[in-house]
């Protein structure tokens, strides 16, 4: 069973300052948690509203160096017709 435990918490409950520390450390994974966001109902009488936030990054990793590898070979096919004033190194 270990290891599979997830706590949530929702930091709207406490200061500002503790709302950022536990973001970070759930963020880096220090805590093993998920954030909730909550929020207030949208008509009286309604139960309100959460969803958890997804801290998972690498798939941003990911799609950052998508865009990077992207714009490498856009520029380099803009700058394949320019003649260089020094040539490149095979290096």
């Amino acid at each position: 069973m270990r290891g599979t435990f997830k706590r949530c918490t929702a930091p709207c409950t406490t200061s500002h300052v503790a709302q950022i520390c536990e973001f970070l450390l759930t963020e880096s994974r220090h805590f093993p948690a998920r954030l909730i966001q909550t929020g207030p109902p949208k008509t009286p009488g309604k139960p309100g509203t959460y969803s958890v936030i997804d801290l998972d990054l690498s798939k941003y990793d990911r799609i950052a160096s998508r865009f990077k590898q992207e714009q490498s070979e856009s520029r380099e096919f803009l700058k394949s017709g320019i003649r260089r004033a020094t040539p490149r190194s095979t290096s």
